[in-house]
């Protein structure tokens, strides 16, 4: 056994093998790396978040994992341990679980970020979506969007209380990721209707229609494909 007299610790993946390690700083000595080498068929997900803006290492931020037999829940924090700090990352260790059904992400400021089926054994990076503040001081837009979920074909209607010249609306996925862009499929004064047929390809979880004029938001709506 290490007789060393330990200070700092910090337990993460060293090997990137899926299963945690212990690194351990002593005031009497070298450092001791403890490295899981246990065999087993357990299954796991490690992910970082990301924020573009003020708060990059997303601190405070909760994650929670939900499979067939478990909750999980992690939150991003600092100054985890004594003298030392784990990455700022989390680590779901799933036993026998094969898929997750849905991983929600809780941002500090509130919003949410879902994912669907996500599959087990990854390193997963997720950045927090962020929609233009630069908008359009309209006083009323209304915004339907049908069927949600969906798997299928999905209609994106606008009711605005002015005339938009040059209407688009953009498909972005959770990742802030632009995935289309849609002109108007039928436009009666100021309303407007466009049409979305999802790709086949396209992973289950989480978008946004975001409808802009001229680069500027005018409103934005969620939805989920499954």
């Amino acid at each position: 056994m290490d007789s060393l007299q330990g200070r700092g610790l910090s337990v993460f993946d060293y090997d990137l093998d899926g299963d945690l390690d212990v690194f351990i700083t002593n005031i009497n000595g070298a450092v001791s790396l403890w490295r899981n080498d246990l065999s087993n068929d357990n299954n796991y997900l490690t992910i970082t978040l990301t924020e573009p803006e003020i708060n990059r290492m997303a601190l405070g931020a909760k994650i929670t994992s939900y499979t067939e037999n478990q909750t999980q829940l992690r939150e991003i924090r600092c100054g985890s341990n004594y003298t030392s700090q784990d990455p700022m990352n989390a680590h779901f260790g799933l036993g026998s679980a094969v898929i997750i059904d849905s991983l929600i992400v809780r941002w500090q400021d509130g919003s949410v970020q879902s994912y669907y089926d996500v599959d087990v054994n990854q390193k997963l990076d997720i950045t927090k979506l962020i929609v233009s503040t630069n908008s359009l001081e309209i006083e009323h837009t209304e915004a339907t969007l049908y069927p949600n979920p969906s798997s299928s074909d999905i209609n994106i209607d606008f009711e605005s209380t002015v005339f938009l010249s040059n209407p688009i609306c953009e498909i972005i996925n959770a990742n802030g990721q632009l995935i289309d862009r849609l002109t108007e499929s039928l436009r009666d004064d100021k309303n407007l209707s466009f049409s979305y047929s999802p790709n086949p390809k396209l992973s289950s979880g989480t978008y946004f229609a975001l409808l802009t004029n001229g680069g500027n938001k005018v409103v934005s709506l969620s939805f989920v494909i499954y």
